[in-house]
């Protein structure tokens, strides 16, 4: 079977971020916009950038606990995760060299189901880019290839920052 990218079968579900230092400096200098209206102070592209990346180190410890720190409990993020995650598991594969570009991070109306949810959440409208990752098992190791480029919209809740459900941008 071919490898495929980390991400559940629904659209827009986040790939993971990149764990190296280097690469998450780059991905805040391109998207350290301060998001107006209420963002009281809070980069929150800081926030999605270090939430990607803490998703990555997650999925490639394959550490269960780590992923759900990322997302909402029982939110449509914590479910595709747990998906991705289980999927991963099951294979018996490990993941390296994951590295994830969150860019362009502007602030969007949070739509009214989002909103009637989680009525602290600010929603998102960012581009992910993922480059080519390995999946590493008992067969070998082989290459999973890049994701292009796609616009996404997150929701995230603070306190602590989460994302609780990504969406294609329409």
């Amino acid at each position: 079977s071919s490898a495929r990218p980390l991400t559940s079968a629904r659209a827009g579900a986040l790939p993971a971020g990149s764990p190296s230092p280097a690469v998450a400096a780059s991905s805040v200098a391109t998207a350290s916009t301060q998001v107006p209206g209420g963002s009281g102070g809070v980069d929150v592209a800081g926030v999605v950038v270090g939430l990607s990346a803490a998703r990555d180190r997650a999925l490639m410890a394959g550490d269960a606990t780590a992923l759900a720190a990322t997302t909402v409990p029982g939110s449509p993020a914590a479910e595709a995760d747990t998906r991705v995650l289980t999927e991963l598991l099951d294979s018996g594969e490990g993941v390296g060299e994951l590295h994830t570009s969150v860019s362009q991070v502007a602030e969007v109306t949070l739509p009214d189901d989002a909103a009637a949810q989680w009525p602290s959440a600010r929603a998102l409208q960012v581009t992910l880019s993922q480059s080519a990752s390995t999946r590493s098992g008992p067969e070998g190791t082989r290459t999973v290839p890049a994701l292009q480029p796609r616009q996404v919209m997150l929701v995230v809740v603070p306190a602590p920052w989460r994302v609780a459900d990504i969406r294609a941008v329409k």
